[in-house]
C-alpha cells in the first residue's frame, strides 16, 4: 500500500468541510436528550432517549464523518473520484442532517409521521451517497493506485454493509409507521450490520491509509489489510444466520468472533503505534489509542457477560458495550483524525489558492497546534471514563458525564473555528500579495 498522495485529485474544500463541521453537533444533541432525559433513561437499551441518542450518534455523527473522509480520502488515495457534483453533495448532506433529526424526534415523541418523512430522506441522502460511490468505484476501477485495493476491499464491504442496514432500517421503520410488532432480533441484525459492518469495516480501511502517514508507522500487515475486512463481513453473515435461526450458540460464536477480529486490529494497530518513529505522541495519537483500549475492552466485556449471574448488570452492560463501541472507539478515531485531516486540507487549499510563491502562509501545525487540541482530548477522556461509568451508575454519574461531554464538543468546536480562523487569515495574506504583486 502506497503512502503517497495524490493531492491534485483533492476535491473541493466545501465537499468534506461541510460534514466534518456539522458532525460534533449531533454529539451536543445527543448530549441535551440525555441531561433532559435523565438517570432513566439509561435504564434500558430500549429506552426512546436512548434510541433517539444511538441514531444521531451513528447518522449524524459517525456516517456524517465518514462520508466527508471518503469524498477526500478516495480520490488522493486511491484515484477514485466519488462525487463531481456541488449539488448532490448538497443534497446528501442537507437530507442527512434532516433526516437523522427527524428520526431522533420520531423516537422521543413515537409519531409515525416523523418517522416515515426520517426514513424518506434518510433514503434520499444513503441512496444518493451510495449510488455515487458504486459508480465511482466502477468507473474509475482501472484508475486505482498501486495500493488501493487494500482500501478498497474494506470501503467495498462497508458500502454492502450500509446497503444491508438500510433496508432492514426501512424494514424497522415500517413496523413503526404501522405500530406492528418489532422482532428484537431483527433490531440487533441492524444494530450489527451497520456499527460492525459499516462503521467499524469504514473506520478500518481509513486507517489502513491515515495512520502509516500521518502517525508515521510502518504500514499495516498484508495478512491484515488483505482478509480482516472480508473476515468480518463473512462473520456478520454468520451472525445473521443466527438470529435468523434464534439459535443463541450461533449468535454467541459468531459475536464473539467478531469481537475478537477487531481486537486483534486493535493489537496489530496498538504495536504500529508503539514503534512510530515520531519520538512523542500528539493528540490525534493519543485519540487513536483510546479507540483501540476501547476496541479492547469490548471483548472484555463481552466476554464478562457470558459469566455474570447478576441481573442488574446483564441489564446495563448492553448498554457499556454500545457505547464503548459507538463512543469510546469509533468516536474517539474520528474526533482524532480531524485533528489531522482538517488542518492538512485548510494548509493545502491555502497553497492551492496561491498562483505565486508567499512566504509567511501557514505550515500545517500552525492551523490546530498541539497545545490547542490537547485539552480536548483530556475532556474526551474523562466524557469515556464518565460516560461508561454512568452506564453503570446513572443516578451518580449522568449528569456529571452529559456536561463534561458537553464541555469537549464545545472546546472541538472552539479548535475548528480556530482552524479555520487561520485559513481565512492566509486567504486574505493571499489576496493582499497577488494585489501587490501585480501592481
Amino acid at each position: 500500500m502506497q503512502r503517497a498522495l495524490a493531492l491534485d485529485a483533492s476535491p473541493p474544500l466545501s465537499f468534506s468541510l461541510r460534514f466534518f463541521i456539522t458532525a460534533p453537533l449531533f454529539v451536543i444533541f445527543a448530549a441535551f436528550i440525555l441531561l433532559v432525559a435523565g438517570p432513566q433513561a439509561l435504564s434500558s437499551r430500549w429506552h426512546p432517549a436512548i434510541l433517539a441518542i444511538t441514531h444521531l450518534l451513528v447518522l449524524g455523527t459517525l456516517a456524517q464523518t465518514m462520508i466527508g473522509a471518503l469524498l477526500q480520502i478516495l480520490p488522493v488515495a486511491t484515484g477514485i473520484t466519488v462525487f463531481q457534483s456541488r449539488p448532490l453533495v448538497r443534497l446528501i448532506h442537507i437530507s442527512l442532517n434532516a433526516g437523522t433529526l427527524l428520526l431522533a424526534a420520531a423516537f422521543l415523541s413515537g409519531s409515525a409521521q416523523l418517522f416515515f418523512w426520517a426514513s424518506c430522506l434518510l433514503t434520499l441522502s444513503f441512496g444518493s451517497f451510495m449510488f455515487a460511490l458504486a459508480w465511482g468505484l466502477w468507473r474509475d476501477r482501472h484508475q486505482q493506485t498501486k495500493g488501493a485495493p487494500t482500501i478498497l476491499l474494506a470501503v467495498r464491504l462497508a458500502l454492502l454493509s450500509l446497503f444491508v442496514t438500510i433496508l432492514l432500517g426501512l424494514f424497522l421503520s415500517t413496523h413503526m409507521i404501522f405500530n406492528w410488532p418489532l422482532h428484537r432480533w431483527l433490531t440487533n441484525l441492524h444494530a450489527g450490520w451497520g456499527l460492525f459492518g459499516w462503521v467499524g469495516l469504514l473506520v478500518v480501511g481509513i486507517s489502513y491509509q491515515v495512520i502509516p502517514i500521518f502517525q508515521v508507522t510502518e504500514r499495516f500487515p498484508d495478512l491484515t489489510t488483505k482478509y480482516l475486512a472480508a473476515i468480518i463481513f463473512a462473520l456478520l453473515i454468520g451472525l445473521s444466520f443466527g438470529l435468523f435461526s434464534g439459535q443463541s450458540q450461533i449468535i454467541s460464536l459468531f459475536s464473539y468472533a467478531i469481537f475478537l477480529s477487531f481486537a486483534a486490529y486493535a493489537l496489530v494497530a496498538l504495536n504500529l503505534l508503539r514503534h512510530r518513529k515520531r519520538p512523542h505522541p500528539d493528540t490525534t495519537t493519543l485519540f487513536w489509542l483510546t479507540a483501540f483500549f476501547c476496541l479492547l475492552f469490548c471483548l472484555l466485556i463481552w466476554t464478562l457477560q457470558s459469566q455474570l449471574r447478576s441481573p442488574d448488570l446483564l441489564r446495563q452492560l448492553p448498554l457499556t458495550l454500545g457505547f464503548l463501541a459507538i463512543f469510546g472507539f469509533a468516536w474517539s478515531a474520528i474526533n482524532g483524525m480531524l485533528y489531522t485531516i482538517l488542518p492538512f486540507l485548510l494548509w493545502y487549499n491555502a497553497q492551492r489558492n496561491a498562483p505565486i510563491v508567499i512566504r509567511g502562509l501557514p505550515k500545517v501545525r500552525e492551523y490546530l497546534s498541539d497545545t490547542k487540541a490537547r485539552p480536548q482530548y483530556y475532556l474526551h477522556l474523562l466524557t469515556v471514563f464518565s460516560l461508561g461509568a454512568a452506564t453503570l451508575y446513572p443516578r451518580a454519574l449522568l449528569y456529571l458525564a452529559a456536561t463534561v461531554c458537553l464541555s469537549s464538543i464545545i472546546w472541538l468546536y472552539r479548535n475548528i473555528f480556530l482552524a479555520l480562523s487561520h485559513y481565512r487569515q492566509a486567504l486574505q495574506h493571499i489576496a493582499l500579495t497577488v494585489q501587490k504583486a501585480n501592481k
